[in-house]
């Protein structure tokens, strides 16, 4: 079995890793059948790159972040197998469980699953207050014997907290959310990386690691696209290699 990260579509992730096969964040709505969060467009802006089925085919396990609509919906409730472990942040407990998922585990600071270490790391949905009304975000870094690390930050700002975390984890892999998302009434404050964030962020870094970039291109408040982190990111050091996925594509690690 091939160890790699496939980008679904935004936030949701389908992982297979040490023989084992997650899902982090499932969102499989149709397009535009929820709430515009930029009064541009209802979300989300495009379709899955493949069918329901296919995505849920041999998932052992789901990875949740944190409950928002799109990293977690109705649709994806309806479709996933209740009986699955489901990791979810204590606050996120009851409503996960209201779904009638049945198998509900919640993270530790740090746990194990199949042989894959974890770890949950807090992440920052925003600054301020706007911190507080965006609630809580757990990242994740696992790791297991001599395969790559990742860590998933999550929906996060880059801070001085995140930035310890990667010198202190020093993963081979760093999966960001970086599409810069705002709120029209927040004065511009992003709750989630943006193009500059990211480039300060690989800035930061002192040892060699991939940076998969995601969360662009399906959410109406997410002002940071492909091609302008592209654009931002023209030049980084050679020890940085910086992927940025297409909706569906497989990333062997």
């Amino acid at each position: 079995m091939i160890n790699q990260i496939q980008l679904i579509r935004n936030a949701s992730l389908k992982i297979t890793y040490n023989n084992s096969v997650f899902l982090v964040d499932p969102m499989f709505s149709k397009p535009y059948t929820f709430e515009s969060f930029a009064s541009i467009s209802k979300n989300p802006t495009v379709d899955l790159p493949c069918s329901i089925p296919s995505i849920l085919n041999d998932i052992e396990a789901v990875f949740l972040t944190h409950k928002h609509v799109d990293h977690f919906d109705d649709q994806a409730a309806s479709a996933i197998d209740k009986s699955l472990p489901f990791f979810v942040q204590n606050v996120d407990y009851s409503f996960v469980k209201a779904k009638g998922f049945n198998n509900l585990i919640p993270f530790e600071d740090n746990f194990s699953w199949n042989q894959i270490n974890f770890s949950a790391l807090k992440a920052f949905h925003g600054r301020g207050q706007l911190l507080t009304e965006m609630g809580s975000v757990t990242g994740l870094f696992f790791k297991s014997g001599n395969l790559p690390s990742v860590y998933i930050v999550g929906d996060s700002i880059y801070n001085d907290s995140i930035k310890q975390n990667i010198e202190d984890l020093k993963p081979d892999y760093i999966i960001i959310n970086s599409g810069g998302a705002e709120f029209p009434d927040k004065c511009g404050q992003n709750i989630i990386m943006n193009a500059a964030e990211v480039k300060q962020l690989i800035k930061d870094l002192n040892f060699s690691t991939t940076i998969i970039a995601i969360h662009m291109d399906a959410i109406d408040h997410c002002k940071t696209t492909r091609t302008s982190l592209k654009e931002e990111l023209k030049t980084i050091p050679e020890s940085v290699k910086l992927i940025i996925p297409e909706d569906g594509e497989m990333i062997e690690i």
